[in-house]
Order: C-alpha cells, then sequence, then structure tokens
C-alpha cells in the first residue's frame, strides 16, 4: 500500500497510473481542503472580504472547475480546450492584502493552483504538480496541536478514492461524495464559515457554493451547466468576481 503521505513514495508510484486518475486524485484532494482557504488569521481580524480575498477565492474556483471537468464525463466536449484553460487559470498570481493569510489557507490555494497545473502540463513536471497538489492538501489540514501526530483524513480519504475506482474509470470519482466516509470535524464548520462570508459579500457567489455543494454530496449536473463554469473568456475573469459570477449564470440560465 502507498503512504500517500510520503512525497517520495507518491513520485514512484504516479507515473505508471494513467493520466485521469491523477487528475482526478488531485482534484479531489484539493477539493476537500477548499474551505481553508476561507480561514481568516488571527493577527488581521475579521470583517468584510476585501477585493483581494474575493478574487482569490475566485481563483481557487476556477482552478478547481477546470481540474474537475478534466477527468469527468464531459472531457471529451471540444468546447473546453481543457489544457489551455487549466494553464491560464494555473497562471494567476494571488494578490496580496488579504485576511486569508494563514499557512493552512495559502497551502490550500496552493493545492488548487497545482491541481490545474497538473492538466495543463505533460512528463516530469505533470508529476510534480500532481505530488505537489496532494501533499499542499495534506499541509492545508487543520493541525491543531503539535504534541500529537498530524491528522489523515485527506490521506485517509484518497486511499478510499482509489480503493472505490479499483480496476474501473476514473470518471467514477466525479459522481460519488467528496468524502466517501464521514467528513473530519473540521470541514463542515470551515465550508459553513466560508459560504457565509461569501454570501455577505454580494457577487452572486450561490452560483459557485453550490457548485461546491454539488461535489460534496457527488451529484453530476447536465454538460451545460458544468461547462458554463470554465467557459469563460480569459478577459472577464480578469474582472471583478462579480462580473464573473454574474456571467457564469448567464451562461446556466
Amino acid at each position: 500500500m502507498v503512504d500517500f503521505g510520503n512525497p517520495d513514495e507518491l513520485r514512484r508510484w504516479l507515473p505508471a497510473q494513467p493520466r485521469e486518475l491523477g487528475i482526478a486524485l488531485a482534484a479531489r484532494s484539493a477539493l476537500r481542503v477548499l474551505p481553508m482557504i476561507g480561514l481568516q488569521s488571527a493577527t488581521v481580524g475579521t470583517g468584510p472580504l476585501l477585493r483581494s480575498d474575493t478574487f482569490n477565492v475566485q481563483t481557487c474556483f476556477r482552478c478547481l472547475s477546470t481540474a474537475w471537468i478534466a477527468f469527468g464525463p464531459y472531457l471529451g466536449d471540444r468546447r473546453l480546450r481543457i489544457g489551455v484553460r487549466a494553464r491560464s487559470a494555473a497562471a494567476v498570481t494571488p494578490q496580496i492584502g488579504t485576511l486569508f493569510t494563514t499557512p493552512a489557507a495559502s497551502a490550500a490555494r496552493r493545492s488548487a493552483a497545482e491541481a490545474a497545473r497538473f492538466v495543463a502540463s505533460t512528463g516530469q513536471s505533470s508529476s510534480e504538480s500532481l505530488v505537489n497538489a496532494i501533499t499542499a492538501a495534506y499541509l492545508a489540514e487543520p493541525f491543531p496541536d503539535l504534541s500529537k501526530p498530524r491528522p489523515n483524513a485527506c490521506a485517509s480519504a484518497l486511499a478510499g478514492d482509489l480503493e472505490f475506482v479499483a480496476n474501473r474509470d476514473a470518471s467514477l470519482l466525479s459522481d460519488v461524495p467528496l468524502w466517501l466516509n464521514r467528513p473530519p470535524a473540521w470541514a463542515e464548520p470551515r465550508w459553513r464559515d466560508l459560504k457565509i462570508a461569501l454570501t455577505n459579500a454580494q457577487q452572486d457567489w450561490q452560483v459557485w457554493t453550490t457548485w461546491y455543494d454539488d461535489r460534496l454530496d457527488g451529484r453530476v449536473n447536465p454538460i451545460e451547466r458544468e461547462v458554463a463554469y470554465v467557459d469563460v473568456p480569459d478577459e472577464l475573469w480578469k474582472q471583478d468576481p462579480a462580473v464573473v459570477n454574474k456571467e457564469i449564470i448567464r451562461r446556466i440560465e
């Protein structure tokens, strides 16, 4: 059995695996810790989200929606140009001046970016991006007590993914819950807090919170709806998140 918490073992194991399986593992690992991008720093304080906060959250959703669609049943849709879209998403530099400055939040953002980078790359750099996406997800998992072993909920969930998909197509992982067993105690409160903060920003974030709830529940939507999240021109992604979210809603409708 592979020790998925050991980067060296991952590097030895990954090259022999189907690429779609690697994308699925990277996307699901990063998605499990996505709520940690909303962990606010105690030194910065709390309050309304800054524009840099919403921009960084938007970038994480962009990276992960691209990675998600790259291994599911929609991959053959020619509208996607998935490699190009993943490359554009992963190239976005996080903005500074944010409330979300904790190591866990930074690791969760890094995991999302590396998942998209894996979709966009090939060869050795591709494998390294996959390792980085998974290990960054482990680092994002809450670790409050340094006297105890690092929690392994994310590693256990990834092993569960592999057990579920053994000798089957990786696309099946797109229609099962993100946590195949009971989510860890930190997952629901972190997502609830981030969802509240995004809702209070009044920028149509429900389009993304619904998307993530679908991932949590293992709900597969019609291809038109899923493609709407990634089929957005680059020039729009550079604008305010409210503009992007409104455009995604328009495309869905």
